[in-house]
């Protein structure tokens, strides 16, 4: 048996002349799968502990000048502190108690804070503005249309009757 250690994983193999279906053998390989997996719940889990930081960070730098433009976009900000608790919830093995808890006070803080609340609306306001100038952009725009103009054409067709 062969046993390989690299950082990032470690390969059993069972050499010629070797038992293949020996217990050692079996108790190595799955002792190399489970560290694989270990590792890999570990990197998500410092990847998240970044990620959280970072938000947590932010939302410190903005509690301390009240000033919004620290969040950016307030409603993806929000977005994102909601993934982080959801993602320490549903998909993490092994998770950091402690910046799970101030995520999820920091969701209660921004659910309750006023300035917050006032951003989320003035950018919910401003994205349906372009949702709506996308709209008639599409509709009024002449070149739109002669773009379109074969599915326009294709309805108008189909709502006249048959010329016989």
């Amino acid at each position: 048996i062969s046993i390989r250690l690299t950082p990032q994983r470690i390969a059993v193999v069972v050499l010629k002349g070797g038992v293949a279906n020996s217990p050692g053998a079996h108790l190595l390989r799955w002792g190399a799968l489970l560290y694989g997996c270990i590792k890999s719940d570990v990197d998500r889990a410092e990847d998240w502990e970044h990620r959280a930081s970072t938000a947590i960070e932010t939302y410190k730098s903005f509690s301390l000048d009240g000033s919004i433009s620290h969040l950016g976009n307030a409603t993806r900000f929000r977005d994102n502190v909601e993934n982080l608790i959801d993602e320490a919830v549903n998909d993490l093995t092994i998770q950091n108690e402690e910046a799970f808890q101030i995520l999820r006070d920091l969701r209660e803080k921004i659910e309750c804070s006023d300035l917050v609340k006032k951003q989320m609306k003035i950018e919910q306001v401003h994205i349906e503005e372009e949702e709506f100038q996308v709209e008639i952009d599409r509709y009024e725009n002449p070149r739109n249309m002669a773009f379109a103009r074969f599915e326009v054409l294709d309805s108008i067709l189909k709502r006249l009757p048959p010329c016989h």
